[in-house]
């Protein structure tokens, strides 16, 4: 063969092996938190060895080494939160406002800050001064009663739809209700949406009780008393706490804006005003305290001499999962004499602070490789459709496609770019509901050239089991960030699929409901118990079966009941079932307390909590009574889970009918 037919040859292999490699996604190791980290160097030039040697370099447990960092959150929907910005604003503080779905409406007085057809833009509007967002879900609902995959929608879905309508990366989240376990799962519920947490993306939670009872390392908020509460008494005990001071030296005004009067919003301001312009505190978002925090306790060090120089490595979490860009302060200390080491990186500029004594401090940036989108889209993809068509571009990327779905055991991300530019530095974040695992899978492409598809496939691997985690609709979602020219962009695609069959071995489709009952509880359960006897015609109540739009996104062990017309009196309903078992057995029944008010099986009132079922079917009926006040999660329906009396799990050899 002719040597100039040799080096074509030769040339056209690598220009197609290099193709291939930039479509080749890279997986990416990861922290508990899902998170990447990346390697800075610093190095710190001295005097000679001795004084490099004895030099030792920490990281501040806070920023520019402030002593506390003072923190606002700010949570719903509420036309005020823009006057609270402004008012932060005014007297030196940072916010950050927790926020329910961009198309979910305002509520409050809007001072004429605001109109409906500005909801999309307040989000963007609230940034300004230093703020940021956080996630609060998209329907403010009780959580703990959501099935998982639900609760997964509620809270990474936020996500998605708040960084694409604000343009402001998320890391923080608040609970709606502050509800994040229940008295009827407890460790289990909490256990779950932890790692539900972690799969969506936070590593922060406002809720100040979150971590501590599963043993979990989120960061937290200190919150002072909210809502126009005194706050004088909890501010300096927090101030007085040293241990608080060492795992969460943080402290947050609190919890809404809902001030109404002028009076109300100077007694606020007065506050601020007294705990402000501290030069020891840092006066920050939650987001800033979150990422510092989270650097602070998971970026590793280590340091080697060469010759007068110290040289340190640092592996830093990254700017990508952080989403936050605020830098880390160092300290170096033991240096002789107190000359001011030559401190660089060759990845980032540093900049010296305020030292004292013999010690030095400076500040280390992100890499400069590092970034954070400055677009943020978002495609959904509801239907789990498997054809990319043209609604399946982002209004802030219209020349980009993408398409999420689900077929069999593969999750499928295709993306097309039709932009005039290639994407470069592509990082493909999946992100799984708890059936499957790992939850959390990254991978990196080089480049997607302008003109050109690409499709990648992840396979889905087992995660926890059953019906327990596949009730609902599963939300899957990936995160793909990428560089544009000089512009940085993230696109989050969704897609929904549906429900398996249902498992009639949970309660959640296998009870008829009537109600809701006339009469005070004796007379409730007067007529629960002739019902029950057999005597249906003497007490006519009209049975319905729930329907699938009134029970798809509750837990499985939950049955459905009609919110109370009048939610300051509780409205007391029978439910009715079927229940077949496949032995003769003596199971426990577990419900939320104080809402299943009597029980009856095969004719007779159960006392206890101990049901005798015969093999095959057993008649069960339950009065069952709703909560009051306005917001309630009893008023979802009735938690009832039958299990074995040696451990209380749920008995799997039965299963619930609602006939006919």
């Amino acid at each position: 063969m002719h040597a100039g037919n040799i080096l074509y040859k030769n040339l056209h292999v690598n220009i197609i092996a290099l193709l291939a490699l930039a479509l080749t996604p890279v997986a990416a190791a990861l922290d508990t938190f899902y998170m990447e980290s990346y390697p800075q160097t610093i190095s710190i030039a001295f005097d000679d060895e001795a004084a490099a040697q004895a030099a030792r370099i920490e990281i501040l447990p806070l920023h520019r080494g402030c002593e506390r960092a003072i923190t606002s959150r700010w949570d719903d929907n509420t036309y005020t939160s823009l006057m609270m910005r402004a008012t932060l604003e005014k007297h030196g503080y940072r916010g950050t406002f927790f926020l329910n779905a961009t198309e979910g409406g305002y509520y409050g007085p809007d001072y004429g800050l605001a109109s409906a057809a500005e909801h999309a833009k307040i989000g963007g509007k609230l940034l300004a001064g230093g703020n940021t967002i956080g996630g609060h879900s998209l329907t403010h609902p009780f959580l703990t009663v959501r099935n998982r995959n639900t609760i997964f929608r509620e809270v990474l879905g936020i996500r998605a739809d708040r960084e694409s309508s604000s343009g402001c990366p998320i890391g923080t989240f608040s609970f709606p209700f502050c509800d994040y376990r229940n008295d009827t799962e407890g460790d289990v519920v909490h256990r779950d949406i932890a790692e539900l947490m972690r799969r969506a993306g936070y590593y922060h939670i406002a809720e100040p009780p979150f971590s501590a009872p599963i043993g979990e390392s989120f960061s937290v908020s200190n919150l002072l008393p909210g809502d126009g509460k005194d706050i004088d008494e909890a501010f300096q005990a927090f101030l007085a706490n040293p241990k608080l001071k060492e795992s969460e030296p943080n402290i947050s005004f609190a919890m809404h804006a809902w001030y109404s009067t002028p009076e109300a919003w100077a007694r606020f301001e007065a506050q601020l005003e007294k705990y402000g312009h501290n030069p020891a505190w840092w006066y920050c978002n939650t987001s800033e305290y979150a990422a510092y925090r989270y650097q602070f306790k998971h970026t590793r060090l280590s340091r080697r001499i060469e010759g007068r120089t110290l040289i340190v490595e640092l592996q830093r979490p990254a700017l990508l999962d952080l989403n936050d860009a605020i830098p880390l302060s160092f300290q170096i200390s033991g240096i002789p004499g107190g000359r001011t080491p030559a401190v660089s990186s060759p990845s980032a500029t540093l900049v010296p602070l305020p030292s004292t004594g013999d010690n030095f401090r400076f500040e280390l940036p992100h890499a400069k490789s590092q970034g954070l989108p400055s677009r943020i889209g978002f495609v959904e993809n509801a239907e789990n459709r498997k054809t990319l068509e043209s609604r399946d571009a982002s209004p802030g990327f219209p020349g980009l496609k993408a398409l999420l779905n689900v077929e069999g055991d593969q999750l499928r991300l295709v993306l097309k770019n039709e932009t005039d530019k290639p994407l470069q530095d592509i990082r493909l974040c999946y992100r799984l509901p708890l059936a499957w695992q790992p939850g959390v899978i990254v991978e990196r492409l080089q480049s997607l050239d302008a003109g050109r598809e690409w499709t990648s496939t992840v396979a889905l691997q087992p995660g926890k089991p059953g019906f327990k985690y596949e009730a609902g609709s599963a939300y899957y979602a990936a995160q793909v960030d990428f560089l544009s020219g000089e512009t940085r962009g993230r696109l989050h695609v969704s897609c929904d699929v549906g429900e398996p069959a249902a498992d009639p071995g949970f309660p959640r489709d296998g009870f008829q409901i009537a109600g809701p009952l006339e009469g005070g509880l004796d007379e409730q359960v007067r007529q629960a118990a002739t019902i029950s006897s057999g005597a249906k015609d003497k007490i006519p109540l009209v049975w319905r079966k729930i329907t699938p739009d009134q029970n798809r996104d509750l837990d499985p062990e939950i049955i459905f009941t009609p919110h109370p017309a009048d939610p300051s009196v509780p409205a007391t309903y029978l439910l009715r079932s079927r229940i077949i078992s496949e032995a003769e057995q003596t199971l426990v029944y577990a419900d939320a307390p104080g809402q299943v008010l009597a029980v009856f099986l095969n004719g007779k009132r159960v006392s206890g909590k101990e049901l005798c079922l015969n093999k095959g079917g057993n008649e069960i009926f339950l009065l069952s009574c709703s909560g009051t006040g306005q917001y309630s999660a009893r008023h979802y329906g009735a938690f009832f889970r039958l299990g074995n009396p040696s451990d209380g799990l749920r008995a799997t050899n039965i299963r619930y009918s609602p006939g006919e």
